[in-house]
């Protein structure tokens, strides 16, 4: 409706209104600015506001700013933000005088606190050709308001100004080209006055109870930081003064951050915040100081104000890493919020002074101190490793000093210089390692502080927190960072420190002990357990399962519990249950622990997986729908299959839960079903006869049903998958066990056809039929008596879905079939083709595109093959069909000469003789693109010399024998030097990288056991094409194909040649 949006304003505006309508008028004309405004943008629909009334709001709009509610003028601020986005400056060039004349004329408190909230938001869409306008003009009015008198402007005004100052920075800092230089130049005068004000600003610590001025510090920091990070060299030496107050105030603020967030118990109390939301405390303002200081550190000049006193950074961040009390009671009461708080949240200032010490060690880890200093660390590890191990001998005195003193935080200090050297782990280590080789003894010596940590923290005693000597006396977050700081430095512990770690791990496995402990328990122990030697570790190892058995289950049991009680809580609020991720840290941490010791011995294992598989399998099947979870089971239970002694009891334990799982799908919880199928493929794949034989008999006729029925991809690549394992531990003797595996219940051969059958049904997606591949690629490879009868019935089945795939992945997956026939009878697989009609109702070939349509199976399956073999994924397929291309080239056989392929694209001329320029009209009217006919040979022997020119350039690229590059690497150009079209560019197309991706980034890595027992994997492709076209060439067949290749790719194959 014309004119509704300028009512909404007027009626915002009218003090005479009511002020819950007007701050209705005010949200409802937000809303309508979003959607009616400018066509085409955001959440626009008609229709739009006209001209006329866009001026008329233009101009009364701004009198919000100056209204004394403040839900007014946020609301007008915002619509005049987002009118400007696309108004501002070429409609509305006078918005910036308005806003600054409005800080100028300072007419009312309530005016310039809406002129700075608008300014701060419209400043990020700031054009490079406004700058030299808004900037000088700005700045001074902003730097006099945060200058001014605290009887004139309020510090939340103040702050508004620098809030406003932040954004200009922001904008200013990245512009980048020609512009760059202009802004620094313009800035040089502008920033003097400023710096003064933020010294001033940061000369005295604020009042951690006046969120006012934690606020104005808080903005002062970020504005600084803005300067150090863009600015520096226009501010010159005069950014010396306000960075120096910084540094002391880092200092200052110590005490009282320590007396009001370490020292004092935790309470209810919520820090101020905002109208915006954002927390102004005292923890804020030390979290921007830290930023403040990383910004210096990372800076290339300026980091060396920061040398000297380098140390006494060091020394102030450990403390500012001391455990909150509130820290501290939160974690107490949840040990998986401990776990996940640690590894995860980057917000807290615990967090910063990490990331704080770990780019300190970056930047300052190579310099020597001295004229030796260089990439080793100089003479003794080089100046941060010096003050480091000042800094933390310092806070180690002083935890002693207060222990002594009967404070009871003590152990904060302690916890915190733990830690932090545990923060710099790789550097201490690394460092040591380097120094080592020259015979040089380090500084900071991670043997030296674990000795330190393992006499004094974990020397001994009951570490269960239930009372005792060294260990019980020592606060469990104390005890548990020990052992912590202990799996860190693992890498570079002495071997007789294993024994001691071990020994202190296993006491804190009870599940009595507080969760610090345990969680602390579970790293060292999956650290030190592979270092430990054999023989000194097998006194460990049945208690170690024994305890990770009895701590699983208690795991396992509180989760739940807590689930429970949470839903029971929750049923009479409205809420919702304790979710799994709530709960999950510690349980992932137990059997991350229990992986690495079944590894370590697989006698042990033997004797003690009793005690683990039954616990295992059933946090695997609760938590089944957790991906982390369910992972870290299976790789536990497969971890166990792997040692044969433990393969009977486990089958026996497992197989029958899994059938049972399998026999009823419907009945089954999301996933279940899914992850079922993995684990008993994975059980599968050490499996003797014996256990191979009864895992069929009790599931092979459920995993048949599966595939046969079931709609989701899901479930039947997991089953296409799962009768791969039956088929490789079964073999041939699996096709008498009988479909229930008594020597009854149907053909097995006919089961696999019958799954392989249903994953090639056109009723299928083409993501779901790209699972036959594989499933048939194997019966091919181990069955191929008995699949020859039927032979034409496969091919037959598979040509069928070919002419139906739309998908490139899946016809290139097709291919590998095809290949392994290839590579079987080249002649007899050719003469099925050409025999076989194409197949009805697949995707119309109407020749329109100058390729005439196929005449039967061979025709469609080359033309398939040729276009999509740069789609082939995975290292064993590419060489699989790589390889049968050139089989099939070098068999000569006739039916291929007369096979047509699409070549190149039939370029347009316009009356100038230049391409024609093929706009979507034309393409309407004169019909698709058109591509010559070439032979399937010379199609083949291009891909060949692409695969050849692959290897060639990757090899000249990263060095070796280009073998390894051959499958792993992607064109280094891209180029396709003559545009051969059909497939699409050289033979990998120069994507790689994205074909592994889509098939999953674990099938990078060839670690599947039927491709590696495989004898194409034997196969070298280079080797290979060379004696396939050398056998051609000596028959005289070569040279005439390759006269249709361009120069780059003859001259690659004579090199491979020669």
């Amino acid at each position: 409706m014309p004119g509704f949006g300028l009512a909404l304003v007027r009626c915002a505006l009218n003090r005479q209104v009511p002020p819950g309508t007007r701050q209705l008028a005010a949200v409802v004309l937000k809303k309508y600015v979003k959607e009616h405004w400018q066509e085409g943008e955001g959440k626009f629909f008609p229709p739009q506001t006209g001209d006329d009334e866009k001026a008329a709001i233009r101009e009364l709009l701004p009198n919000g700013l100056a209204d004394p509610e403040a839900k007014i003028r946020t609301a007008c601020g915002m619509a005049i933000a987002t009118i400007a986005t696309w108004d501002w400056p070429q409609q509305w060039p006078q918005l910036t005088a308005q806003l600054v004349g409005a800080i100028r004329e300072r007419t009312s408190e309530d005016s310039v606190a809406g002129a700075l909230r608008c300014l701060a938001m419209i400043l990020g869409d700031m054009e490079e050709t406004q700058v030299e306008d808004t900037v000088p003009a700005l700045l001074p009015e902003l730097c006099a308001i945060v200058a001014a008198d605290a009887a004139m402007y309020t510090l939340a005004v103040k702050r508004r100004a620098l809030a406003v100052l932040h954004a200009c920075l922001l904008t200013l800092g990245v512009m980048s080209g020609a512009r760059q230089r202009a802004v620094r130049d313009l800035m040089t005068p502008l920033l003097r006055p400023w710096l003064d004000v933020f010294a001033a600003a940061l000369a005295a610590p604020p009042d951690p109870t006046d969120p006012g001025q934690c606020g104005l510090v808080l903005e002062t920091l970020r504005c600084l930081s803005q300067v150090v990070q863009y600015f520096a060299k226009s501010a010159g030496d005069a950014l010396v003064a306000p960075l120096g107050a910084a540094a002391r105030l880092f200092h200052a603020l110590a005490p009282a951050y320590h007396a009001s967030t370490i020292g004092n118990e935790s309470d209810e109390y919520e820090a101020p915040r905002d109208d915006e939301g954002e927390e102004l405390s005292l923890e804020s303002v030390v979290s921007q100081l830290l930023e403040l200081i990383m910004c210096l550190v990372e800076h290339p000049k300026l980091r060396s104000l920061l040398r000297d006193g380098m140390e006494d950074t060091i020394y102030r961040a450990i403390g500012y890493m001391c455990m909150t009390a509130a820290q501290e009671e939160a974690w107490e009461d949840d040990p998986n919020a401990y776990v996940a708080d640690e590894d995860d949240d980057m917000t807290t200032v615990r967090a910063a002074c990490g990331m704080l010490l770990h780019q300190m060690s970056g930047a300052f880890g190579e310099e020597g101190g001295g004229a030796d200093g260089g990439a080793d660390g100089g003479a003794d590890g080089g100046a941060f490793s010096r003050a480091l191990a000042g800094a933390v001998s310092r806070r180690l005195e002083e935890a002693e000093a207060a222990k002594n003193a009967g404070d009871p935080n003590w152990w904060k200090i302690r916890e915190a210089t733990l830690l932090a050297v545990g923060t710099v782990d790789d550097f201490i280590v690394d460092t040591e390692q380097a120094l080592a080789e020259r015979g040089v003894h380090a500084t900071f010596s991670a043997p030296g502080f674990l000795k330190l940590v393992l006499d004094a923290d974990l020397g001994g005693g009951d570490e269960t927190g239930q009372g005792g000597s060294t260990g019980g006396s020592r606060p469990p977050f104390l005890l548990g960072r020990a052992l912590w700081v202990a799996a860190r430095l693992a890498p570079g512990a002495p071997p007789a420190a294993a024994t001691a770690v071990l020994d202190a791990s296993l006491r804190s496995l009870d599940p009595r002990a507080p969760a610090p402990l345990r969680v602390g328990a579970c790293r060292a122990l999956a650290q030190y357990a592979p270092l430990a030697p054999k023989d000194g570790l097998k006194p460990f190892l049945g208690p170690a399962y024994q305890r990770l058995g009895t701590l699983l289950e208690s795991e396992f049991n509180a989760g739940e519990a807590r689930k429970t009680n949470a839903g029971a809580a929750a049923s009479g609020v409205g809420a919702s249950p304790l979710d799994d991720g709530d709960w999950g840290e510690t349980l992932h941490l137990v059997l991350e622990a229990i992986l690495v010791v079944v590894k370590c011995d697989d006698e042990a294992a033997a004797a003690w997986s009793g005690a683990l598989a039954p616990a295992t399998l059933r946090v695997w099947a609760a938590k089944v729908a957790d991906p982390l979870l369910a992972a870290d089971a299976r790789d536990v239970l497969e971890a166990l299959a792997a040692v044969p002694a433990c393969l009977p009891s486990l089958h026996q334990l497992a197989v029958p839960t899994l059938s049972g799982v399998l026999a009823a799908p419907d009945r089954q919880g999301p996933m279940l079903v899914e992850s079922t199928l993995d684990l008993l493929g994975g059980l599968l794949k050490p499996a003797a006869k014996a256990e191979a034989r009864a895992a069929h008999a009790a599931c092979f006729r459920h995993v048949v049903a599966l595939a046969v029925t079931s709609d989701d991809a899901g479930v039947l690549q997991s089953a296409a998958e799962c009768l791969r394992a039956f088929l490789r531990s079964g073999g041939v003797e699996s096709l008498a066990w009988g479909v229930d595996g008594t020597g009854g219940g149907g053909e097995v051969l006919r089961s696999y056809l019958d799954a392989a059958a249903r994953l090639l049904s056109p009723s299928l997606e083409d993501g779901a039929s790209a699972f036959a591949a594989p499933l048939l690629g194997q019966m091919l490879r181990r069955l191929p008596g008995e699949i020859a009868p039927i032979l034409p019935e496969v091919v037959s089945a598979v040509v069928a879905r070919v002419s139906r795939a739309r998908q490139p992945n899946l016809i290139a997956a097709l291919m590998s079939i095809f290949a392994r026939l290839a590579h079987a009878d080249c002649d007899a697989l050719v003469g099925l083709l050409a025999q076989m009609p194409v197949p009805p109702g697949g995707e119309p070939e109407t020749g329109e595109d100058g390729v005439a349509p196929s005449r039967n199976a061979l025709e469609l399956v080359l033309r398939a093959w040729c276009a999509y073999q740069p789609d082939v994924q995975g290292a064993f397929d590419i060489k699989l069909t790589t390889s049968a291309l050139a089989a099939l080239l070098a068999s000569g056989n006739p039916a291929l000469d007369a096979v047509g392929v699409r070549g190149e694209l039939v370029i347009e001329t316009g009356e100038t003789g230049q391409r024609a320029i093929r706009t979507r009209a034309k393409a309407r009217a004169t019909g698709p693109d058109r591509y010559t006919t070439v032979p399937a040979a010379l199609k083949i022997l291009e891909l060949l010399a692409d695969a050849v020119l692959e290897a060639q350039e990757a090899a000249l690229a990263g060095g070796g024998d280009g073998e390894d590059e051959w499958e792993s690497e992607g064109d280094s150009d891209g180029d396709d030097d003559d545009g051969d079209g059909g497939g699409g560019g050289s033979y990998f197309g120069g994507d790689l990288f994205d074909r592994i991706i889509a098939q999953g980034i674990d099938d990078a890595v060839d670690d599947d056991e039927d491709e590696a027992e495989d004898p194409i994997s034997g196969i070298d492709t280079q080797g290979f094409i060379k004696e396939r076209l050398g056998a051609m060439h000596a028959r005289g067949a070569l040279a005439g194909v390759a006269q249709g290749l361009n120069a780059r790719r003859q001259r690659a194959l004579m090199a491979l040649m020669q």
